[in-house]
């Protein structure tokens, strides 16, 4: 009976980091998928108004003196506007937006699988876990450089899901609790460790 337990709470432990994991990669997949539209949108936005607004300037200051200047300013934007379109492309933008959002929703779903295995005790999650393991494999490639401000943001977001009804829950190596942040030392959440130091015995 005692080993039964402990091979249940190891099901248990490893089933809620799983949990945190992909609660964490979903934060970060959607910051990085934000910051990737609002780029692309510029862009687009930039190729379609500043041509338009050049045009009918030019079209007005027609045999002016600013016409020269306007035609200069034509020339430069739109060099501007390739060079952008080609930075682009060389950073794949479309394409890691593909890949961002099939790695999104496959971290909602192993969140999501994880919570309903950690419900029934019963089934058996080999399964699950090479699902998990592939995954981490794409997320590692995908988001292995994530600024550290990023993760400890990430880090929190998990935290505050992973016991949604436990205001309580504070972090397992400064002792701070998510809902209450002042940046400070600590490596994991970017807290700054509580007074008491305590530690999460959940």
């Amino acid at each position: 009976e005692g080993i039964l337990q402990e091979n249940a709470d190891n099901r248990r432990n490893k089933l809620l980091q799983i949990r945190s994991n992909a609660l964490s990669a979903d934060y970060i997949y959607s910051s990085e998928l934000s910051r990737i539209n609002w780029i692309t949108n510029a862009i687009t936005v930039l190729a379609i108004v500043v041509p338009i607004i050049t045009t009918f300037s030019l079209v007005l200051a027609k045999d002016t003196s600013y016409a020269i200047l306007l035609n200069t300013f034509s020339f430069i934007f739109s060099g501007f506007l390739l060079c952008l379109s080609v930075l682009a492309l060389i950073f794949r933008l479309e394409h890691k937006k593909e890949l961002y959002l099939i790695s999104r929703r496959a971290n909602i779903y192993i969140s999501n699988e994880a919570s309903g295995l950690l419900e029934n005790p019963s089934v058996d999650p080999r399964w699950f876990y090479k699902y998990v393991s592939d995954q981490d494999a794409r997320d590692k490639e995908n988001i292995s450089n994530i600024r550290e401000k990023r993760r400890q943001e990430a880090y929190r977001y998990s935290m505050k899901l992973l016991h949604p009804s436990d205001s309580g829950v504070v972090c397992s190596v400064c002792g701070s609790s998510p809902y209450i942040f002042k940046k400070g030392a600590c490596q994991l959440c970017g807290n700054t460790p509580s007074i008491t130091g305590e530690k999460n015995v959940k």
